[in-house]
């Protein structure tokens, strides 16, 4: 019960959720900068947890450097542990689209969008394309069960290369 009311337990950790609400709200406004640093914050609320092992809290919008800095490197962690994930997905996607593509490209003087070799094609296409996403996706799986623990030792130790050691 404590993890979920934490942010709500006071009129402080109310300003300080209003305030991560804001930059939430700005990064749709202002690319990446502030999703880092509500990334780094949360990342600080972890910290106490895991690192100082006291209860959860919010702590004080101060050292928006420090939050930037560590929104980084737990970003780029998931960035490199989310590359398996986005090949086969992206590919999977562009297979599914790339009947669409040929037909817009396709001189139908030829008659080439009816034929059957094109249907085949588009068949092939669509369904190896939905097959690779659907790689991704149990790929995405594997993700979710990698990803925290390496998020958390990036936090524990303070360090990014914390984020791809295995055996600490």
């Amino acid at each position: 019960q404590t993890l979920l009311y934490f942010p709500f337990k006071d009129s402080n950790s109310r300003n300080r959720l209003l305030i991560a609400s804001a930059l939430g709200f700005a990064g749709f406004i202002i690319p990446i900068i502030p999703w880092l640093m509500i990334l780094g914050y949360a990342g600080a609320i972890m910290k106490q947890i895991i690192v100082d092992k006291q209860e959860p809290s919010m702590p004080d919008w101060k050292n928006w450097n420090e939050h930037i800095a560590l929104g980084a490197k737990l970003f780029g962690v998931n960035l490199i542990y989310s590359i398996p994930v986005f090949i086969p997905m992206m590919l999977g996607y562009f297979g599914m689209m790339l009947p669409a593509f040929a037909e817009m490209v396709s001189d139908n003087s030829r008659g080439f969008v009816n034929s059957d070799q094109f249907l085949g094609i588009t068949m092939l296409s669509t369904f190896g394309g939905m097959a690779l996403f659907g790689v991704g996706m149990l790929f995405s799986i594997v993700l979710w069960v990698f990803l925290p623990p390496a998020l958390a030792h990036v936090i524990a130790k303070d360090s990014f290369a914390a984020g791809f050691q295995f055996r600490d």
